[in-house]
């Protein structure tokens, strides 16, 4: 199973401070986050419903109402990084509906939004899944696989057999129990943080790219998935294929094309003996907002992580195995002992920075790891989060 990022659930303010030369906010803590409030709106140890940026909330939900003014045609707002002053908020606050009074501190919120809800009705969704969703929603008729003439005539004559193609489904990588890319981010890991600094802990650092999220397994039997962060995409066993209407002529078939990706993880599994999976974020010239300025047309795979039988390489191995195969991994940033007198602030601000792959625009983040690659997270830069708009 498959641990859903959850972007909303009930927790504690621990801290309130002013902002300075603002009079009708202040800052509340709310775990790791810093999150901007109305002055007297709440007080220390009140339980509230906390809202993650990159989350698009339903305003048609009365508890979201208020973000009506923001919202997109469809009725969603974007919860996104702003900055008062010289301090940044993350996420956002509302006081806890009555339905869910009596549940606990650290209650995930997600799935309870969302029960029964399908589609624009959901009352919360993740940024990323939103754009997917949106874009099928802008143009329905996209959703089709891209045929030839004959096909389309050969379906318009043969509908059943159209509604036939139409239910197929492509088997996901994440129902076997491969695990999804998104890494949790230090602030919702507060114990955590607090137990590193405590052990001094030694860390692995790589930069967190800004791409689109890749995944390609190969089972025991010889199974081959490729999937986004969400969906699956392309699956292959001996002469039997399934892709999604969306497949071809993508970034992740480019990039599964490109690097040969179908004879690299049979390789891969005649070494090992075992499941692999390989992980990795698309960049290039047509992805998102071309953060690195590449001009080529080739979409280039920077491996972030590979598991053997589930279990994830330290980096040096990772890196030896993906140039045998003629891979690439995301640049390594060194290693660092946390510090006992840290702050989680200044955690944070050690994101800042340009990025290995281009020196002129600023990295998304770092990823940090566990001497025994057991643990890791992400620390997203503040400075990134607010050129971008998130």
């Amino acid at each position: 199973m498959n641990k859903e990022r959850s972007l909303a659930h009930i927790e504690i303010i621990t801290d309130i401070r002013p902002i300075p030369d603002k009079d009708r906010i202040v800052l509340a803590k709310v775990l790791g986050w810093n999150v901007v409030i109305g002055k007297d709106e709440f007080k220390e140890g009140d339980k509230v419903v906390y809202v993650e940026i990159d989350s698009r909330l339903n305003t048609k939900y009365e508890m979201f109402g208020l973000l009506a003014k923001d919202a997109d045609r469809y009725g969603f707002a974007l919860i996104k990084t702003r900055k008062f002053g010289d301090s940044y908020s993350q996420g956002i606050c509302f006081r806890v509906p009555q339905e869910y009074a009596k549940l606990r501190e650290g209650t995930d919120l997600t799935k309870l939004l969302n029960k029964g809800k399908e589609d624009n009705d959901l009352r919360i969704i993740h940024n990323e899944e939103y754009a997917e969703r949106k874009a099928d929603w802008d143009k329905p008729w996209k959703k089709e696989t891209k045929l030839s003439f004959w096909k389309r005539i050969l379906y318009r004559l043969f509908p059943k057999r159209r509604k036939a193609r139409k239910k197929e489904k492509v088997p996901s990588p994440y129902d076997i129990g491969v695990t999804k890319t998104d890494e949790e981010r230090i602030q919702n890991l507060v114990e955590l943080f607090e137990d590193l600094k405590s052990r001094r802990a030694e860390l692995t650092m790589t930069e967190k790219l800004d791409g689109q999220s890749f995944t390609a397994h190969i089972d025991a039997s010889g199974k081959i998935y490729v999937a986004s962060r969400n969906v699956p995409l392309f699956y292959a066993h001996s002469r039997r294929t399934k892709q999604s209407a969306t497949y071809g002529g993508s970034t992740w078939y480019h990039a599964f094309e490109r690097y040969g990706l179908k004879e690299g993880l049979k390789r891969m599994l005649d070494e090992h003996k075992a499941p692999v999976t390989v992980q990795g974020e698309l960049i290039g010239c047509h992805i998102g907002t071309n953060h690195y300025k590449i001009t080529t047309e080739d979409v280039t795979l920077k491996v972030f992580s590979v598991r053997v039988d589930g279990k994830r390489l330290p980096f040096g191995e990772m890196e030896g195995m993906c140039k045998r195969h003629g891979l690439e991994t995301v640049p390594f940033l060194g290693t660092m002992t946390m510090p006992a007198d840290m702050t989680m602030d200044e955690f944070i601000a050690m994101s800042d920075g340009a990025s290995v792959l281009n020196g002129n625009v600023p990295r998304e983040g770092i990823v940090y790891r566990t001497q025994d690659y057991r643990t890791s997270f992400k620390a997203i830069s503040n400075r990134f989060l607010v050129k971008r708009g998130e």
